[in-house]
């Protein structure tokens, strides 16, 4: 029984042992359902499907742009009061017409805010186009596309085929 006493007082260290360890942030976003829904709307989240007309809008300096919204999930979130902070996830978000891209942005930091739901969005991005004449992109049937990609190297993506048309002010 002597014999045993030694082994039992290390016990409670083993059994410490065997805990698992914590989660890394990385771990925990991976455990979340990833998801990117893009959307639109210039000051609250409106989505987007196949099909839907979508306003482009003549901003104050007189450049068109289209509002660009996103929600996702299963990426890590980043710092929500600092829109530029490198930890915040990387957004590509284009206006493509046959190929080509006409509008957007590649690869900026973007601050996502936590919904009830556990998504997270981003609304009101400006979508810059490369013209400056509305003729040339009104009717025109594009897609607007975008990817999220976290710190942890974690990516979601979204695209839908929509109309464009000239709405009023930006």
């Amino acid at each position: 029984m002597r014999q045993l006493v030694p082994w039992l007082s290390l016990a409670p260290l083993v059994l410490a042992g065997c805990e698992p360890e914590p989660l890394t942030p990385c771990e925990e976003a991976a455990l979340e359902g990833a998801l990117c829904h893009v959307g639109t709307g210039a000051t609250a989240w409106e989505e987007v499907a196949d099909g839907d007309v979508v306003e482009f809008v003549r901003g104050p300096q007189g450049g068109l742009h289209v509002y660009g919204s996103l929600q996702v999930g299963g990426i890590l979130q980043g710092q929500t009061d600092e829109i530029s902070d490198p930890d915040n996830p990387s957004v590509t978000y284009e206006v493509v017409d046959a190929g080509t891209v006409i509008g957007g942005y590649q690869g900026l930091p973007r601050h996502f805010v936590e919904q009830d739901d556990g998504t997270m969005i981003f609304v009101g991005d400006l979508l810059v186009l490369y013209t400056q004449d509305p003729e040339e992109v009104e009717g025109k049937t594009v897609e607007m596309r975008a990817e999220v990609v976290d710190k942890c190297g974690r990516s979601v993506t979204d695209a839908h085929t929509v109309t464009l048309t000239l709405g009023g002010e930006g």
